[in-house]
Formats: C-alpha cells, structure tokens, sequence
C-alpha cells in the first residue's frame, strides 16, 4: 500500500473514532470545511491540501504510526512537524542499534543495521550497499563513537563516519597513532566539527601523550606530543570547546582546542581501592562529568571542579544513563520519572540496566527487551530529528 493511501486510511480512521463523541463535533465539522474546500471568509470552495488537516488529528495519525513513519511523517513539511512534536515519548531514549558488515545480494559490502525503538517495542531493519568501497578496508571497522545520528568507524589507520540513516559516508586522514580513544565534536558535516585522538602509555611516563586533531576535509591529522602520565586514556568527552580525557585509576585530563593546551586536573593516586574489572567510562550529564567503573556493582563519581576531584555519589538524581562505546545521560520527569537511576549497558545477551538506588542489575524486559547476539556490535544511537 502507498504512502498516501495508508496516511488516508488513517485519517479516515481517524475521523471515525472522534465522530465517537460529541466533544469533537466542532473539529469535524472544521475538517470536512477543510476537506470540502469550504472557505469561512468568502463561503467560496479552494484546493484542498493536506497541511489544512487540524493539529489535533494530526497528532493522533502520528500515534499511530511506527517510529520510522514517524521520522517520515516530521518530514513532510512544517505543519506536520508542530504537530508531530507533542506526541513524541519523552523522555527521547536512544535506539538500540546492532551493527555488521555483510556481503550484499549484488556482490558490493554492506552495512547492516536493526534499530531497536524503546517505548514502541519495534524494530527496523535496514540494509545500505557501500557500492565501490574496497572490503578489505571497510569489513572489520569497529564503531568507536556514536554521536548526533553518526558512527565513527576505524579499521587500523582507515577511518570513516557513517550516518546509518542518511547513509552518508565521509572518509578521514589515514592516522598514525595507535590511540586509545578516538571522537568527535559535533554533527561531522558542520563546519566546526573536530576529531580527535589520543594516544597514551602505561609503560612509563616516558612515553609522550600524543593527541591528534583533524577536520573533515583536512588532507592529515595534526599530532601535538606532551608529557607522558604512564596510564592509558580510559575515555574521552567533548564539552565546550574542550575534550576531557580519563585515565586508569581515574586521573583526568583536558585538551583545550582554541589554545591548543593540555593539563592534568587530578592528582595521580586513584580514586578507589579497588580494581574496575572493565575501563571506566565518562559521561557528560548536562555539563556535570560523571565517571562509572564496575566491579560485582558500579561505582559513579561526579568531577568537583572546585576541589578538582572525583566525589563519590549515591544518586544520579534525575537521570539515567546509557553505557557504550559512547555514553548518554538523559534527564527524566514526570511519568517517567520512575526510570531515575538506571545505568543500561549491553551484556552478551541483551540490556541489563543497574538500579542505582539498590544497587541491583537484571535484564531490561520494559524498554529494551530484544535478544543481542554477542557477534554483532551493540550501541546506542540518538534517533534522527527532522
């Protein structure tokens, strides 16, 4: 069926359940005038066009839609999007997304992507032939950063971006780093988008942090050397103008772009005595920097830029976060006000998420229910906006 005739069905659809009470009777009278051409100044009839459709039953074809057709149904033009705006889920979680590389039907490599849709409990599959790219050097590329809708791929010194909704793939500087941890700034395709790289050794504090910066379109990366701290980049986060970098044991770091400096913030003892089983992961919570490490629980600390210093936390207060190759907290009210707390993270099976206030972790059946299979890389993905 077409578009066109699955946006009438549901407008007729529609249409009927609000004949079902009298409180709507001025609204439909008002869409039929729409509907008829019927014009309230003059009495004359005009064409009848699909953004006269009243926001109110508008909103309600939208609820009605998956969430693809929703991203479709925002793109039609302005009128639909206003409408479309008070029926999006709030809190806007990120999708789920599984990601591998595939040989297509017609021979050329292939992105293959599922979007798993909080909220919905829906799935969307899509399949994107890279016509004329090499597989040796896209096959085996590791998402490195997710951020604004972009993945962030790198296969040894080979490194692209890639918006698995648009399909748009841009190419980066061969790197000659073997960095630790590697992101971006802001949406790739904006003028003042920085990527950057960093390289640091726990050898010894001999070995040199080497940082890379490059923009899209540059013909190489920038290497800027300073003095070595003998741990290894854990994580990086953009704030700013400035990328903030932990290290084992929770040491932090910055790389202020516009002046083109690097300093140690903390101290070097670690912040706690025992021993993250897996890298510590940072996460900009509205500005605020929180640091998570797990061990049989989860440890969260909250950066004192005051004291400079990490201080341990015991509630995340209004936010729940999502724990990746990239990191998300998202702020909660109102009806969902009830998820405050929670820590999502990918195990070989599917979502657990970590409550906060018990400190207990169990497999999440409410949001995020989808079975993972360990092969595939999992991550989470902000949803497009149109």
């Amino acid at each position: 069926m077409s578009s066109g005739l699955v946006t009438w069905f549901l407008f007729l659809s529609t249409l009927s359940s609000l004949c079902k009470t009298k409180r709507n009777t001025a609204l439909i009278t008002m869409v039929r005038k729409k509907r008829d051409g019927y014009n309230s100044e003059d009495g004359r009839t005009s064409k009848w066009c699909w953004s006269y459709l009243p926001v109110g039953v508008l909103g309600m074809i939208m609820g009605r839609l998956s969430p693809v057709d929703q991203i479709r149904f925002r793109a039609v033009c302005k009128d639909w999007r206003r409408a479309s705006s008070s029926s999006q889920p709030s809190p806007r979680l990120p999708w789920l997304m599984t990601h591998d590389w595939v040989w297509s039907e017609s021979g050329d490599i292939a992105s293959s992507n599922k979007f798993h849709m909080p909220f919905h409990r829906h799935t969307h599959t899509s399949m994107h032939e890279l016509d004329g790219q090499n597989w040796d050097d896209i096959h085996g590329a590791s998402v490195c950063a997710s951020k604004y809708g972009w993945l962030l791929l790198q296969k040894s010194k080979n490194g692209f971006v890639y918006n698995p909704f648009t399909r748009e793939m841009l190419k980066l500087p061969k790197i000659d780093i073997a960095f630790n941890r590697i992101t971006f700034s802001s949406v790739p395709t904006s003028t003042d988008c920085l990527f950057f790289a960093i390289e640091s050794s726990k050898k010894s504090s001999r070995y040199k942090i080497k940082i890379c910066i490059c923009s899209l379109g540059a013909q190489k990366w920038t290497t800027k050397n300073f003095n070595g701290i003998g741990k290894v980049a854990e994580d990086v986060v953009y704030n700013n103008g400035i990328f903030y970098c932990v290290f084992s044991g929770g040491v932090l770091g910055t790389y202020n772009v516009a002046l083109q400096d690097w300093k140690v913030l903390t101290g070097m003892a670690p912040i706690t005595d025992v021993l993250f089983w897996h890298r510590a992961q940072m996460v900009d919570a509205d500005g605020e920097l929180l640091l998570v490490g797990s061990t049989n629980i989860l440890h969260i600390f909250k950066f004192d830029r005051l004291q400079m210093t990490w201080v341990r936390i015991n509630s995340l207060e209004n936010h729940m976060l999502f724990l990746g190759c990239t990191s998300f907290a998202i702020a909660v009210s109102g009806g969902t006000s009830n998820l405050a707390g929670r820590v999502y993270f990918h195990s070989n099976v599917g979502t657990k998420f970590h409550c906060f206030r018990d400190h207990t972790s169990q497999r999440c059946f409410e949001l995020y229910p989808w079975d993972t299979p360990h092969s595939l890389e999992k991550l989470w993905v902000e949803p497009p906006q149109f």
